[in-house]
């Protein structure tokens, strides 16, 4: 998996530090019964990306839907198909195709938006 797959898509030095979010994201990829459920290298990849983007920008520590919140009525992140995650969205071929995110300002609502394709 790590030579076949991680390697060519991150390079093989992002896997020497155990708190890069890519070592993270392998980790949890390995570790996650929901893994064994992908059924194409397209769903893995998605699922690499994505999780790499929530350690990266400190998914444990978000307000909402991060992994474990009890709260969340959205989609936790890294539980389940990637495409029910909070701020998500997929195609009907089940790719990622962006992440949208809302950050409140005093009164203000902003959007982020990542296309992702």
């Amino acid at each position: 998996f790590m030579k076949t797959f991680l390697i060519p898509t991150s390079g093989e030095e992002v896997f020497l530090d155990t708190n890069s979010p890519q070592y993270r994201a392998a980790k949890y990829i390995l570790e996650d019964p929901y893994t064994s459920q992908l059924t194409t290298t397209e769903q893995l990849d998605d699922r690499y990306a994505s999780a790499t983007f929530y350690f990266a920008t400190d998914g444990e520590n978000w307000d909402t839907c991060f992994l474990g919140d009890k709260n969340c009525k959205d989609g936790q992140w890294l539980v389940n198909d990637v495409c029910e995650w909070f701020a998500i969205s997929c195609n009907d071929d089940g790719r990622v195709t962006s992440f949208t995110f809302g950050m409140s300002c005093k009164d203000s609502l902003f959007l982020y938006s990542a296309n992702i394709i």
